[in-house]
């Protein structure tokens, strides 16, 4: 069982998180939509618990679970449309803790099964989702736990690159969230911002991507009971991804509680979305940034499904979840096709 089953949204939205979109059984249908619209990328996850019922080296392989996954590729490969894949995105198997010292090595055992099976058709890797905002009062996690999920992700990079000889990409993605002072003039301001950026982006950012250590402000904070990395740790945890995934979100505001009509017609969020390409676009050619590309994304929100955060809305009411293309959609495609040369 993965943890995401035991995470409840409120009660009047479901008694838990088990049925989001039906995408299980309705993958042939989403990815011949993507296909045909005219996105050639579908980013996914894949669910420990579904390869591996327990979750480490005393289970068995569920071969109907490999073999779902198989046809979910084969099915985007079919249709001319490249696949990412997520090894973990909060769902680790429910009698395994970010904390626990057999963490990494359980990680890395379900991530040979995963990718030596795949490997041969996905050349895009992401190893976990968000593990930087893991921790804390939310998930219960202790701040302890990070060079555990660090190391798991160093594992499984290394193994890919080294052993299996992959040839593809491989990364992990961080929660972006940005943080500005409220008084730039304030010292307690800056202070204050810089400490959330730390705590955000530099917590695993300094280890993964610079090869430095925790940053300062963390380890100076009583009660964390985080331990400073070794130099052995620090050499064996730099450059363990091949590029950054800055990733944000938006919403409009109480979305969900207008009509569907009103939802269909979402244009906060095409707004939204030509903002940020374009200021995406000044970053390559005015700064010089090796931006490799760009993907919209949903969330599974752990509060209420009444909340359709992506560029598709889903009809959880008529018993078939029918699903329509909101009108970001065709606006985000239609922004490449002006904008981006293939």
């Amino acid at each position: 069982m993965p943890f995401t089953t035991t995470v409840s949204p409120t009660p009047v939205a479901s008694t838990n998180a088990e049925t989001a979109d039906m995408n299980y059984l309705l993958y042939k249908q989403d990815i011949a939509r993507l296909a045909a619209i005219g996105v050639p990328y579908y980013s996914f996850s894949i669910s420990w618990t579904r390869i591996l019922p327990f979750g480490n080296e005393s289970t068995p392989v569920n071969q109907p679970g490999l073999s779902h996954y198989d046809d979910v590729i084969n099915t985007c490969l079919q249709y001319g449309v490249t696949p990412i894949v997520t090894l973990q995105h909060a769902d680790p198997p429910l009698n395994l803790s970010l904390a626990d010292p057999a963490y990494p090595n359980a990680f890395l055992y379900y991530a040979k099964q995963v990718m030596s099976h795949y490997g041969d058709r996905v050349q895009h890797w992401v190893t976990q989702n968000e593990p930087n905002i893991a921790f804390g009062i939310y998930t219960g996690t202790p701040y302890s736990a990070a060079t555990n999920i660090m190391m798991g992700h160093a594992k499984v990079y290394h193994w890919y690159k080294e052993v299996l000889k992959g040839t593809g990409t491989i990364t992990l993605k961080f929660a972006n969230n940005l943080a500005l002072p409220l008084d730039s003039t304030n010292p307690d301001d800056v202070r204050a911002a810089s400490r959330y950026q730390d705590y955000i982006l530099g917590i695993m950012g300094n280890a993964i991507f610079l090869g430095e250590q925790y940053p300062a402000e963390i380890l100076n904070t009583t009660n964390l009971n985080l331990t400073a990395l070794t130099p052995t740790q620090l050499s064996y945890l730099n450059g363990t991804a091949d590029f950054w995934i800055a990733e944000f979100g938006f919403n409009p505001w109480m979305e969900w509680s207008k009509p569907v009509v009103y939802q269909l017609y979402d244009l906060e969020r095409t707004l939204y979305y030509q903002e940020f390409l374009r200021e995406t676009l000044k970053a390559i050619y005015e700064d010089g940034v090796n931006v490799i590309g760009a993907l919209g994304w949903d969330n599974d929100e752990f509060s209420s499904y009444y909340q359709q955060y992506g560029m598709q809305h889903v009809n959880r009411t008529n018993g078939q979840f029918t699903r329509s293309f909101k009108r970001s959609m065709f606006d985000y495609v239609d922004f490449f096709h002006q904008f981006i040369s293939a």
